[in-house]
């Protein structure tokens, strides 16, 4: 079958699971059958999506879909498996209600699937050339490695501080342990990544962007000693962007690499809490995707408990608060004594009704098109690779964390990363030109 009509084939698919998914949103019944239909009709349809460009399983469209499925699809899915819980606390937890949230889910992330194959598209198509253009800006080489020495220093001062964390960590219960103790040192990561990207920006190596995430990798560890998974996580996937950019990845390696990463997870709780929550091997993977999948319980907070939510959450100042997951623990009656569920990018789309809804879910699937349609002319011409790799990079851990996090997170860093490409494609443009005027002259002189 040829690559255009996998790409129809994939569209159809989530164009019919988006279809479904209204259908379910406009009559809800208790129908267990066409639910576990839709999930897995959903599912497979995701599924499709990454493999019908098998060369590349890991490009951001893959992360896309990943972050969802982990996120938010993940207890709905072994729901329909093996039996475990949707939602685990709080009010209104009963069949209909998570009927609800799942068609409103699956017909979301179908349609901004859907959306983003359009967006690719359309970029393939057209000439975009803040992007897929030659000419760009060079430090000196000695200035280059300044920078990447600096990264080094302020990287190894918050690993230095983060072995110190391991014994705070090791003699007390991790959630009694002040939060302020935990966020000192973070600083040294993130000065050190500011002079990383620096080098990104204006470094002549072609190597510099695989260089910079192993960099990363290797730093992150740190998070780890503190007991936090999300950020080296992150890292280790935009890692993997660019080693699957150098060297072509098997399938079986990215499920091995899948399977380590959720004992990683299962060991690195553990240590937090100073005991194991799962036995055997079984038992750990799937107590570590449950636990992983717990954005859906504010998404079904927000869809089940709109009105009671918005009774004690002003909508006008929804954009400029971060405490939004707090309120919808709140609404639905989960009342823990600190921490909390989060908010997630599906619960505030939901809540910010049909045309704002809209608004978000479409920049949402255009900035994953643009992305792919960047990750795919980098691989095509490596030559016009410099601006699509710099916009791999500064927005890819976002897009892997984008299902449980906030609505603009991953929207507002993807147009601020444009603009970035646009200044620096335009400055290089004009320097660039002068200096090729000047050259002119001498030779004419």
């Amino acid at each position: 079958m040829s690559e255009r009509k996998k790409t129809v084939f994939a569209v159809v698919l989530n164009c019919l699971s988006m279809t479904m998914g209204i259908i379910g949103c406009l009559f809800i019944w208790e129908h267990r059958f066409f639910w576990s239909f839709f999930v897995l009709l959903v599912t497979g349809s995701l599924l499709v999506t990454v493999m019908i460009d098998n060369k590349n399983l890991i490009r951001p469209m893959s992360y896309f879909i990943l972050s969802f499925i982990v996120f938010v699809w993940m207890r709905i899915l072994l729901n329909v498996l093996l039996g475990t819980s949707v939602i685990s606390v709080g009010n209104g937890i009963n069949f209909a209600n998570i009927q609800r949230t799942t068609f409103f889910l699956g017909m979301v992330m179908s349609a901004m699937v859907t959306g983003a194959f359009l967006t690719e598209k359309i970029c393939d198509r057209s000439s975009v050339y803040v992007i897929a253009v030659r000419h760009k800006l060079s430090m000196q080489r000695w200035l280059a490695a300044l920078l990447l020495c600096m990264a080094g220093i302020f990287f190894l001062f918050f690993l230095w501080d983060s072995v110190r964390k391991v014994s705070i960590i090791l003699d007390h219960n991790y959630l009694a342990v002040s939060e302020n103790i935990m966020l000192v040192g973070y600083n040294y990561f993130r000065f050190g990544k500011y002079f990383l990207l620096l080098w990104i920006l204006f470094g002549k190596s072609e190597k510099r962007f695989f260089v910079a995430s192993t960099i990363l990798v290797a730093a992150s560890i740190g998070y780890l000693l503190r007991g936090a998974r999300g950020y080296a996580i992150s890292y280790f996937f935009l890692w993997l962007l660019f080693f699957q950019k150098r060297h072509s990845l098997k399938l079986f390696y990215l499920v091995l690499a899948g399977i380590a990463l959720i004992f990683l997870a299962d060991k690195v709780l553990a240590y937090r809490l100073g005991f194991s929550v799962s036995s055997g091997v079984v038992d750990a993977i799937v107590k570590t995707l449950h636990s992983q999948g717990a954005s859906i319980e504010p998404v079904f907070g927000v869809v089940n408990f709109k009105n009671e939510l918005l009774e004690i959450f002003p909508r006008e100042e929804f954009l400029y608060r971060n405490d939004f997951g707090l309120y919808i623990d709140v609404a639905r009656g989960v009342n823990f004594a600190a921490g909390g569920f989060g908010t997630s990018f599906f619960a505030e789309i939901y809540f910010l009704g049909f045309s704002g809804g809209i608004f978000f879910a479409g920049l949402m699937a255009f900035c994953v098109g643009v992305m792919e349609h960047a990750y795919k002319v980098g691989i095509r011409n490596k030559e016009k690779a410099n601006y699509c790799d710099i916009l791999l990079f500064m927005t890819c851990p976002n897009l892997v964390y984008f299902a449980r996090s906030n609505i603009h997170d991953y929207v507002y860093k993807s147009l601020s990363t444009y603009v970035i490409i646009i200044l620096l494609s335009f400055a290089a443009k004009q320097y660039l030109g002068k200096t090729a005027g000047i050259r002119q002259v001498k030779t004419i002189d």
